[in-house]
Parts: C-alpha cells; structure tokens; sequence
C-alpha cells in the first residue's frame, strides 16, 4: 500500500459535493439522532457533508502505516451519513467500493498500481533572472511545501484549438507570489490533434521531445513562459523578440490519473529546458533575462 496521494481527497471531495445534496428536498422517514446531534436537514445537507470533506482531507500525504486508520476513519464517516440521511443514487455506497480496504485508488501508467513516477516525485522550476537563482520546486512525499504546483486554462472553452494549457508553480502562500510557469498556446492545434482527437487522449500526444518555438501571440501555437517575483510585476515572453531564445522538451511520459481502473484525469509529465527574455506587462521597456532554464511539470486536460 502507497502513500495516499493528494488526489483522492480532491476526487472524493468533489464527488460528494456534486452529486450527495439534499436539494433542500423534505426528509423522509424518522430520524431520531445525528452522529453531532444537529439537525437532521442540517446534518444531511451541511454538516455531514463537511464531516466526510474533513475526513478526505486528512488523508493527505498520509504514510502507509497510517494509511490504514485514515481510510478506515473515512469509510465509518460515509458509513455514518448513509445511515442517517440515505444515499440515494448509490453514490457513496460507490465510493465505499471503490475505496476497498486501503483506500489505494490513484495509480497512473494505465492502472499499473506500482508505477506511480508520472503523477509523484519532484516538479520543479528552476532558471536564472538576471543572473540571480530562482528554484521553485514541489515534492509530493513532501509534508509540507513552500512551493505548490498548479494548473490553468485559457482561451475560449469548448474550442479545444484555441485552449492554453499553462503548469506552473506557485509561492505556498495568500499571495500566491512569487510563481512561475510555462505556457503552452493553441495547444492541441499541433497536427489538428484538437479536431481528431479527444482531449483526453490528445494530451498523451501533444508534447513529443524536441525543440519548440515561442509564440509572438496566445493567438498562434507555440509556447511561452511567465514570471511574477512580486505583486503587481507580472513578466512574460509575449512582450517582444526571442532572437536566441531556446526551449526543448527533453522527457515526456504519460501521468493519467486512474480510479478503480477507469480514466479519472489525462494528463504528461514533462521534462525540458529553456532560456528567453520576459518583458514587463504593465510596462514592456523593463526585460528579464532567463537563462539556465530547467523544469519537470504534469500537464492535465481541461
């Protein structure tokens, strides 16, 4: 049994609050109690709710040896809500299957249960601007993290040719900053992937090993990068010319994300360099200089 990857507490969460709601429906049948003593209506619309999220949530990072005690403390508090408020639909009772015995759900590599090297290890960007060391880096063995990983979207949705795709890297706090990351436009344009091919098989495509070009505009495919050191200062390769610029994709595999066998999320891992010069947003006569680039990101579908 793995560490319980922070994946299942957002899938399980999502889960519950998408499809287990009351609907402000009249309660039917006697309830005597709740597991808190509330309310019922509120128990099986609020509270209970929150009670299975904080569950999920604390089984985050958590090692194998209390793997077992978290996912048996989820399991009684599903238990616990079926019992109270019912489970129409049969979806907690899905996800009580699902769970099993070890709540060992999120592999990638097509389900292989012990290749898990595309969705864990360290995700990093590192470079130098002006010449100053910038090394932002997350490690999902990690209990804590100064840096976090994240994932954005642009471009008009549901015209999968015209969408960004955009991993990065993120300060571990309110502000978010400073962050990072590498921008990806008009992604799955590239051989018209985005008119052939589902997105969620398109993804595993997409990033073949190679040297790449940047993008003079979000209009046109190619890549970018990105760079806030502090609030208000946002820099990208948008801003001008990329004469001796470089960008090379030296590592791409796949980092699909399966529960109990079925494709959850599609999604690569990749693995490159680069250098370019970044140009301010609110005022383009101030550049940076990116030199000595290196990153390892999971890029996720839509």
């Amino acid at each position: 049994m793995k560490k319980i990857s922070y994946y299942l507490s957002f899938l399980l969460l999502c889960t519950a609050i998408t499809f287990i709601s009351c609907d402000d429906e009249q309660l039917e049948g006697e309830f005597s109690s709740t597991p808190d003593g509330s309310d019922p209506a509120v128990f099986c619309a609020e509270t209970g709710l929150l009670a299975i999220a904080e569950a999920q949530i604390a089984l985050i990072g958590l090692d194998p040896a209390d793997a077992q005690a978290g996912c048996d403390s989820l399991r009684a508090t599903i238990n616990s809500f079926i019992a109270t408020c019912g489970d129409e639909g049969g979806t907690l009772q899905m996800l009580l299957d699902e769970l099993g015995t070890d709540c060992n759900l999120v592999t990638d590599g097509g389900g292989d249960d012990d290749d898990d090297s595309g969705i864990d290890g360290v995700f990093f960007i590192t470079f130098r601007a002006n010449g100053e060391l910038v090394d932002m880096r997350f490690d999902t063995a990690s209990t804590s993290a100064d840096f976090l990983t994240n994932m954005s979207f642009s471009g008009p949705v549901g015209d999968d040719c015209a969408r960004d795709y955009g991993p990065g890297l993120n300060a571990n706090n309110d502000s978010f900053i400073p962050q990072s990351g590498v921008e990806f436009y008009n992604l799955l344009s590239l051989n018209d992937l985005c008119t052939t091919t589902p997105e969620s098989e398109a993804i595993n495509l997409a990033f073949p090993t190679g040297n790449y070009s940047y993008s003079t505009s979000d209009s046109e495919y190619g890549v970018g990068f990105g760079y806030s050191p502090s609030e208000d200062n946002f820099f990208n390769t948008l801003g001008g010319s990329q004469s001796g610029s470089t960008f090379s994709i030296q590592s791409s595999e796949e980092a699909n994300i399966f529960v109990a066998g079925n494709l959850f999320e599609a999604g690569q891992t990749i693995e490159g360099t680069f250098s370019c010069t970044i140009y301010n947003e609110s005022n383009p006569g101030e550049t940076i200089a990116i030199t000595d680039g290196s990153f390892r990101l999971r890029v996720s579908e839509d």
